[in-house]
């Protein structure tokens, strides 16, 4: 099975966040949205941080924070991924906010 994800350079994922290809950028800690910072501007691309510390030094650096886990684990970062995104819901079940899942 191919891996969910990709590792980007700093120049790829400046250009994905300019070109619009990246929808969502994730910070795990404060040093990681510290390297973000020196990919904005985000655009449209949304910040998610992992909890409130991630998220206080996003708003530091002048960075709008879409959403804040509100557990800092896996489940707790794709949930708010799918709150920052607007497709937040259980696993499978139709969501009004997205064509065609209705």
């Amino acid at each position: 099975m191919p891996p969910s994800y990709s590792l980007l350079s700093p120049a790829a994922a400046r250009a994905g966040i300019a070109d619009g290809s990246i929808d969502a950028v994730l910070a795990a800690s404060p040093s990681a949205v510290r390297r973000i910072a020196d990919l904005a501007p985000l655009h449209g691309c949304r910040l998610v941080a992992i909890g409130r510390s991630t998220a206080e030094q996003a708003a530091a650096l002048g960075l709008q924070v879409a959403a804040v886990a509100a557990e800092p684990t896996p489940e707790g970062l794709a949930d708010a991924v799918g709150a920052a995104l607007g497709t937040a819901g259980p696993a499978g079940a139709p969501n009004p906010n997205l064509p065609g899942t209705t």
